[in-house]
């Protein structure tokens, strides 16, 4: 999704386009990380000096309600917020630093399709965390 599609959704469902909320969809239009609740605060501050810290765990609350962005509870890590994709992915944790990548694998998503088809399920969607330590 894009910038203009973002703006689209909250149309749709009849959310009103305030500063804020344009300010921390860029944000989101141009992240290339998982990004913190404070990352976005202070990220967004920077267009819209008067934000308040309310507004912006509001303001990202709204969006994931929307689909526009996702929420991780990753373990033994903050909350962190990306946008939302289509495409699956998985996320691998460095358990020093905290950062997170994504990463893709068709060899992950057939074992994970085959191990559903095996006990009798249609896949829907899937979810794979790896907690690491850097070599």
């Amino acid at each position: 999704m894009d910038f203009d599609e973002f703006i689209e959704i909250l149309k749709g469902i009849n959310i009103k386009i305030t500063p804020a909320r344009l300010a921390i969809l860029s944000i989101f239009d141009k992240a290339e990380k998982h990004l913190s609740i404070d990352e976005i605060y202070m990220m967004a501050k920077k267009d819209v000096p008067n934000l308040g810290i309310a507004t912006t765990y509001r303001t990202v609350k709204l969006l994931c309600d929307a689909g526009i962005i996702e929420k991780h509870n990753f373990e033994d890590c903050e909350t962190l917020y990306e946008k939302k994709t289509v495409k699956n992915h998985s996320h691998i944790i460095d358990m020093e630093s905290k950062e997170v990548e994504e990463f893709t694998s068709e060899k992950i998503k057939k074992a994970i399709l085959e191990i559903a088809q095996d006990l009798g399920y249609d896949l829907v969607n899937y979810r794979l965390e790896l907690y690491c330590h850097k070599k």
